[in-house]
């Protein structure tokens, strides 16, 4: 038997013979950055390596490293058979490959570069943490192995007991690995939860943790609501392509039939397509009169498509399509809150400042009670275009031209509505040399109106059934401040007086032209100033006020802040007020209108929001909105409050009062909980909305329930009481802190 023998520490070249270790196998003459026979660069290490030639049997041993395509092989001893192809590593065997997985075992014999053999009690460290055993393992190919009498888990090992039992854990009479189709496949398996099984099943599959994206079935939602019953809903995620996928999923109730949904995304090259869908067949709760009426079981759904096209760096299009059988569908099964469902198709251009957009738009009211369908029209075409000159272009200001075209169609003998509608303005922003601020805009209105079927002409048969009417509305507003400030040690105080006039002529705000858009009018902090206080361009604040009002603030270096706002305004004439009663406007001097915001950072942190509107003559409270977010440590707590008088000719002619107020607590890392409660303390006293909700949140599970209240008209589809459950097992199917997303409380 003739042997080389070579000592070195570390070995960085071969003996003249033939070497191939670990199948790869070598060339007659083999070092640092060989190749073997199919062209793999090839490199190893060794204390020592011997060769028998006349077993044709090479030897490498002590801290044994080799390395090729991608893959490392660390072992005690490793023994290369040329006459089997076959290499054989014992003793503390691990081999880590390119994607980050690490396979320890006691001994190993493969071939073919590592791509085939036999490993004996196999552990798998997965590049995401997750681990797998087994007694014998199979390697077949490139990304292919096979695990008999095997166990798997997410968890990663306890730091005080590596060994310990994990929180959970899958156990299969067979795990096959596929590193290629980044997947898991295990046969009869059974889910072990602290050491208990709890789940059984023939067949299983799931990602193996190295992508975002991968097919499989999503964490099932389980609960229980008074309008449905018991809730089971199963979704699984379908990866298609890159660019496109589909979910879907069926969700069973006890008390109505079961729900099939369906969720489609697709991304192309320059647009976007996401396509929902649900369909059951399940009864109702519906008004009429003021009584809740069952309606029998039918058909019932909905459709929401959304496609937005980026044609190229200036133009884009889109459609949007919300559509649902009817008016409690998606409250009832907890698909969207929405109120109005809008439909539509657009075209937009934008080129610098520049602006256009054409639109076909379409409603449907899912509002119950008082609120017709019919009230929403249905908007074909919707037009508008704005172009703005250069800053200090014209006469040191800048000038604007906008317009809009509306066509508001009701196909059921209701007041139809084609309006024209074009500014052109000018601005300029000034500082006099003693620190005033003043803004000047001078602009010029033209609208053009044709009604047909008039509301006013079916009450009232004198009046004509279509009208066509137009105006032009010059105006100049005027606006000046005088920012003061005081600069302290580690606090600035700044201190603004504002005031503005605005000059219009008498518009006639008559009923030949629609109200159609200026019914929901509110004075409040933020539209104080503006020269026109109507939110649309039906109906025009005319003639002249002026409206006056301080700002001042306390802004300390390190964070906390301190301002307040608060004002009025007045009109010159006492006559021919346009405002209906409650917004504030109705008489000659308006409302007293203000702002509160303050902040604190450090162990507490504090933001206040307090907007107010008193009586300007008795200054008797019209309005109240509070809202408060407070952070200290774990807790958050976040109370709103509301008070609002009713304003003539919209949804709220009643009063409204109510409290709210959501706040959660961090109990540890791990647990959290939560609670949400809304109260009415208007005419008809009671609690509208309550909820509580806990989160557990582990680094390979997570855990979460939520109960909620519902004490609406059981005809919006809103009134139930629901207990929902989620646990979620890392890359088996996990989901986000819920934080009471588990259900809407808005």
């Amino acid at each position: 038997m003739d042997m080389c023998l070579v000592r070195l520490k570390p070995l960085l070249l071969s003996c003249t013979a033939t070497l191939a270790l670990a199948a790869f196998p070598l060339p007659a003459t083999a070092q640092m950055g060989a190749v073997d026979e199919r062209g793999t660069p090839v490199a190893f290490e060794a204390d020592r390596l011997t060769h028998d030639e006349e077993m044709n049997i090479l030897t490498a041993s002590g801290n044994v490293e080799i390395a090729q395509g991608g893959r490392i092989l660390r072992a005690d001893t490793v023994q290369y058979n040329r006459l089997t192809d076959t290499a054989t590593a014992t003793g503390n065997v691990v081999i880590s490959e390119a994607n980050g997985n690490v396979y320890f075992a006691d001994r190993a014999s493969l071939n073919r570069e590592m791509t085939e053999g036999l490993v004996q009690n196999l552990r798998i460290e997965m590049a995401d943490g997750s681990r797998l055993w087994s007694e014998n393992a199979t390697r077949e190919g490139e990304s292919t192995t096979i695990l008999d009498s095997a166990r798997y888990t997410a968890c990663a090992p306890c730091k005080n007991n590596p060994d310990s039992t994990p929180p959970w854990q899958l156990k299969a009479k067979e795990v096959t690995v596929d590193t290629e189709e980044q997947m898991i496949t295990y046969r009869h398996a059974r889910l072990e939860v602290a050491g208990m099984p709890v789940i059984y099943t023939p067949y299983f599959s799931h990602p193996d943790g190295s992508v975002e994206r991968k097919s499989g079935f999503i964490t099932p939602d389980i609960g229980w609501t008074s309008e449905l019953g018991g809730v089971f809903e199963s979704r699984y995620y379908y990866n298609i392509a890159d660019n496109t996928d589909m979910t879907f999923g069926l969700m069973a109730t006890t008390q109505e039939g079961p729900v099939l949904k369906t969720n489609f995304r697709h991304r192309f090259e320059q647009a976007r397509l996401e396509i929902d869908t649900s369909l059951t067949h399940s009864g109702r709760i519906d008004s009429s009169s003021g009584q809740d009426v069952a309606i029998k079981e039918d058909w019932r759904g909905h459709l929401f498509a959304d496609l937005e096209w980026d044609i190229n760096r200036e133009w884009r299009a889109g459609i949007d399509i919300n559509l649902t059988s009817d008016e409690q569908y998606l409250n009832q099964y907890d698909i969207t809150g929405r109120d109005i469902l809008e439909n539509e198709i657009f075209v937009e251009r934008f080129s610098g400042r520049d602006y256009a957009g054409l639109r076909l738009l379409a409603f449907q009211d899912l509002r119950t009670g008082t609120v017709s369908n019919t009230d929403q029209p249905d908007i074909l075409p919707m037009g508008e275009f704005s172009f703005y000159g250069d800053p200090n272009a014209l006469l040191g200001g800048r000038w604007s031209w906008n317009g809009s075209m509306l066509n508001l169609f009701r196909d059921t003998n209701g007041q139809d509505v084609m309006r024209l509608s074009s500014t052109a303005d000018w601005e300029r922003r000034l500082i006099i040399p003693f620190g005033v601020v003043t803004t000047t805009n001078l602009s010029l209105r033209g609208d053009l109106y044709k009604t047909s079927d008039r509301t006013v002409a079916a009450l009232d048969p004198t009046q004509s059934n279509s009208e066509t009417d137009y105006r032009l509305i010059p105006t100049a507003h005027f606006m000046a401040e005088y920012p003061l400030v005081k600069r302290y040690d580690s606090a600035s105080l700044k201190l603004t007086p504002m005031a503005g006039v605005t000059l219009r002529t008498d518009i006639d705000n008559d009923n030949s032209i629609p109200n159609e858009d200026s019914s929901d009018v509110q004075l409040d902090a933020l539209n104080l100033f503006e020269s026109d206080r109507f939110p649309g361009i039906d109906r025009v604040e005319d003639r002249t006020h002026v409206t006056y009002g301080l700002r001042t603030g306390l802004y300390a270096d390190n964070g906390n802040h301190a301002d307040v706002l608060i004002g009025q305004s007045f009109r010159m004439h006492d006559d021919d007020n346009p405002f209906p009663t409650g917004s504030g406007l109705e008489n000659q001097e308006s409302d007293i209108v203000g702002q509160i915001t303050a902040g604190t950072r450090g162990a507490v942190d504090l933001d206040l929001n307090y907007r107010f509107q008193l009586d300007g003559r008795q200054f008797s409270s019209n309005r109240h909105e509070a809202e408060l977010d407070i952070t200290y440590g774990p807790i958050r707590f976040n109370p709103q409050y509301l008070y609002a008088r009713g304003i003539a000719g919209t949804d709220y002619t009643e009063s409204r009062e109510q409290i709210s107020a959501i706040a959660s607590l961090q109990l540890t890392d791990q647990w959290g909980v939560s609670a949400y409660g809304k109260y009415d303390l208007g005419e008809e006293p009671g609690l509208l909305l309550s909820g509580v909700g806990v989160d557990y949140t582990h680094q390979c599970y997570t855990f979460s329930a939520a109960a909620v209240r519902n004490l609406t008209d059981r005809s919006s589809g809103n009134s139930e009481t629901s207990i929902l459950f989620r646990v979620g097992l890392k890359n088996l199917g996990e989901v986000e802190n819920s934080d009471f997303a588990l259900f809407d409380y808005e």
